[in-house]
């Protein structure tokens, strides 16, 4: 939608980034030189009329009103934008829209501290939603700024005690004594002997308890863990956190489950790094694809970070040149001659890793064949998985 001027909006034009205001016929022109401010809009928050900045990075959050209002704006109101342009008579234009920065690093900061108090109340681990790849973060900034967002939930994984005495409000079994009053050594030796095994228990437990919640350590009979999804009261972050609401979602497998799972991901990515180091040596040795075919693939490309909240963009072909020539700042010289979108596939392999840390994946079809082109892999950026 459009916001126009609300006075005389047919005396504006704008040409070359700079926007005419002419009072009548005779009279020079104002002129107003657009703002340098640049940014790259994502319509991901729910509320209009503001734009959120999480710095250190390049995400500009607004929502999907405010974006398509400054595309059919931007020509015709110089007033309605985020950059600040020139001034007339000393009087700055533009700037209407306010830009709020998130602070990461504070919220890391605070994050860090509620683990540690999390370690004296038998939570095993928590996981933020602000730590989700900024989609819980923004899932935050949209409760603040509007009342109609939810609000988003924690997930606390806590221990299972496992505490092995016995609390129930039965009596302990003593074996009462005979009608003649005597004690027999036998029946005296047993009733000693449970409950000195009724107090080893409470003591046991007494010291599983008091390792928890009083030196913050786990123990090995705490093996059972469960996941609740809470909420906290309180406006301060650095107050100890109080639960508001929580369910029991799930339970995590057991320990060996657990330690199998850990140990596949590990021999995969073992596989996975010696085909890569073989295909490096086999492009650092010349060898040619008749001596050393490569194994043919295909793979999937995959956006990281914020970019995995909207389906968008993709990653570029370039022409397949073994030196791929970059420039001063490590990216292809080259313009590209294609590209594949987001969840897009692509059949061919790992080619090298290059200096700055990037990779260059060929495009190809047959193991007997050549590559049609390179994709250009930055892992902040994109990740390549098998499709």
């Amino acid at each position: 939608m459009q916001i126009e001027v609300t006075q005389n909006p047919n005396r504006y034009s704008y040409k070359d980034g700079v926007w005419k205001i002419s009072a009548k016929s005779g009279l020079k022109p104002v002129e107003i030189t657009e703002g340098g401010l640049k940014v790259e809009l994502s319509p991901l928050l729910s509320v209009s009329g503001v734009i959120v900045h999480i710095k250190g990075t390049d995400y500009y959050l607004g929502s999907k009103e405010l974006v398509q209002n400054l595309s059919d704006s931007f020509q015709i109101n110089p007033h309605f934008s985020y950059k600040e342009h020139s001034k007339v008579l000393g009087a700055k234009m533009g700037k209407t829209i306010p830009i709020l920065e998130v602070k990461v690093d504070t919220l890391s900061d605070i994050i860090t501290k509620q683990k540690e108090k999390g370690r004296f109340a038998g939570v095993k681990e928590v996981r933020w939603s602000l730590e989700d790849s900024y989609k819980g973060l923004i899932e935050q900034i949209n409760w603040t700024l509007s009342p109609t967002s939810s609000k988003p939930k924690d997930k606390y994984i806590v221990y299972d005690l496992n505490l092995t005495g016995d609390y129930s409000v039965t009596s302990i079994p003593i074996t009462p004594l005979d009608e003649t009053k005597r004690i027999p050594e036998d029946v005296l030796a047993n009733n000693l002997k449970i409950l000195n095994d009724r107090i080893a228990e409470l003591r046991g437990d007494f010291n599983i308890i008091k390792d928890i919640f009083y030196f913050g350590k786990s123990v090995p009979s705490s093996t059972t863990t469960f996941e609740i999804l809470a909420s906290a009261e309180g406006e301060e972050f650095e107050v100890q956190v109080i639960t508001k609401e929580s369910v029991v979602a799930s339970k995590t497998a057991t320990p060996a489950v657990q330690q199998a799972e850990e140990q596949k991901k590990e021999v995969d990515a073992l596989k996975a790094e010696l085909e890569r180091l073989k295909n490096e040596a086999a492009a650092a040795n010349g060898e040619s694809a008749s001596t050393n075919k490569p194994t043919i693939e295909n793979w999937k490309v995959k956006a990281v970070g914020i970019r995995t909240l909207f389906a968008v963009g993709g990653i570029n072909i370039f022409p397949p040149k073994p030196d791929f020539p970059l420039d001063e700042k490590g990216y292809p010289k080259e313009k590209s001659i294609g590209k594949i979108k987001l969840n897009g596939t692509f059949s061919g392999y790992l080619f090298k890793t290059l200096p700055n840390g990037n990779t260059l994946w060929a495009v190809q079809d047959s193991p007997n064949g050549s590559p049609s082109g390179y994709v250009y892999q930055a892992p902040k950026v994109h990740k390549i998985v098998k499709a």
